[in-house]
């Protein structure tokens, strides 16, 4: 109950103030893992589908946009997390604490990935073996990934991992 409240408590924070509190991002957070989260019926989270680019993505004249192959990951949720003071070893891998965490879990092996998650804007990132946390995409305020729960809301997020793709 009180790391409900806590996790309720510090979200609003963060929604309120489109930024990370000191609160958030030295106290530990409690870890959520769901099985099946395809089939999850929730009404307010994120929910999303995690694709693998590889090889020539570039697109031609006439052809058909090249899509991704869905894969099987580990699905990470932060407080936002600002790029410029998020430590990196290339710019798309991350290096973050994961007692950070607000949940986490595994997506299906169609990519599929679905989690309950109060009002606030989280940091959505992709554990990749033996890189780290990936995320390619930053918002104005140069947060890593990010989007934002509504209150009764279910937030959309695709994610394509495309660090092995040329365009």
């Amino acid at each position: 109950m009180k790391a409900t409240f806590l996790i309720l408590f510090l979200g609003l924070i963060s929604c309120k103030a489109n930024q990370p509190s000191e609160a958030e991002t030295s106290s530990k957070k409690e870890v959520v893992e769901i099985n099946d989260p395809c089939s999850e019926s929730i009404n307010q989270g994120i929910t999303g589908k995690i694709t693998f680019l590889e090889g020539n993505v570039a697109p031609e004249p006439g052809s058909p946009e090249i899509q991704g192959k869905p894969v099987q990951r580990e699905v990470w949720f932060f407080p936002p997390l600002e790029r410029t003071k998020t430590p990196s070893e290339e710019s798309v891998f991350f290096k973050v604490d994961t007692n950070l965490a607000v949940a986490h879990q595994l997506s299906g092996k169609d990519g599929c990935y679905k989690i309950r998650l109060e009002p606030g804007l989280y940091s959505v990132l992709i554990s990749e073996p033996d890189k780290g946390f990936f995320a390619s995409i930053f918002n104005r305020r140069d947060y890593i990934q990010s989007v934002m729960v509504e209150q009764g809301k279910l937030a959309k997020l695709d994610i394509e991992i495309n660090y092995k793709a040329s365009y």
